[in-house]
Order: structure tokens, then sequence, then C-alpha cells
């Protein structure tokens, strides 16, 4: 992608545009590039934490399904065996 930029930015310069070509070396670079690449970092930044905190949050989520299931049925099996036992065999 950047060397086809490159290229027709050399076409155009060739054509009469030079204000697309890479600037001569120790020159800056225009501003709305920085302020481009500033942008990026920043909505690349952003992107990547949420990921991370959707990441926590499904990790917990699969532990509450998963885990908590779990103990949570076998405490429902003892409180089934306790009602089977006092109302149904009379125990």
């Amino acid at each position: 992608m950047i060397g086809r930029f490159r290229e027709t930015a050399d076409r155009r310069a060739i054509f009469g545009h030079p204000t697309l070509v890479a600037p001569p070396a120790g020159r800056a670079r225009p501003t709305w590039l920085a302020e481009f690449r500033k942008q990026w970092m920043k909505y690349v930044e952003t992107t990547e934490r949420l990921g991370k905190r959707l990441d926590d949050a499904l990790g917990e989520y699969h532990e509450l399904v998963s885990t908590r299931t779990r103990q949570l049925d076998r405490q429902m099996e003892k409180i089934d065996e306790l009602i089977l036992q006092r109302y149904f065999l009379g125990q």
C-alpha cells in the first residue's frame, strides 16, 4: 500500500504535483500526517484496552457459567436429596 502511494506520489511529482513527494532529508513531514499517526496510535491503544477488558469479562463469564454452576448444581442435588428423604421416604 505504501509502495503504491509512493509510486503515485513520484508520478505526480513528475507531472507537476510536487506536494505529494516525500520531503527531503532534514525536513519535517506535513503536520496532517503527524496528526493522523497520533490519532491512529490512540485508536490502536484504545481498541487494545477494550479488547483486554472484553477478554477479562468473557473469562469471568465462563468462570461463572462453568465453576459456579457446577458448585450450585452440587448444592441443589443435596437439597433434592433432603427433600426426597424427608417428604417422600418419610425419614
